[in-house]
């Protein structure tokens, strides 16, 4: 609201608007890294010690089949496969 008449805020409303509608390669990489940021940021948060062991399975369980790019499937695929080894090291 704050920005809603200036070229700033027209702008970010277009590309909120952009990726939203998930028609550009650029909507889909960004759709991509903001799943992978929260998984990752599940990956560390199990990992943490003072968080007992904690399960965030869903969150990783959620992201199955959603990324669209290559790049995104690939570091998907590579953080699986560390967080696996990390569970089968437990």
């Amino acid at each position: 609201e704050y920005l809603k008449d200036t070229n700033v805020g027209k702008e970010m409303y277009n590309l909120w608007i952009e990726y939203e509608e998930q028609n550009t390669l650029e909507s889909h990489i960004v759709k991509d890294l903001d799943k992978l940021d929260m998984i990752i940021q599940a990956e560390e948060y199990e990992k943490a010690k003072e968080n007992k062991g904690v399960d965030l399975s869903g969150f990783f369980k959620g992201t199955r089949g959603v990324f669209k790019t290559e790049v995104g499937k690939s570091l998907d695929a590579e953080l699986m496969k560390q967080r696996q080894q990390r569970l089968d090291d437990k």
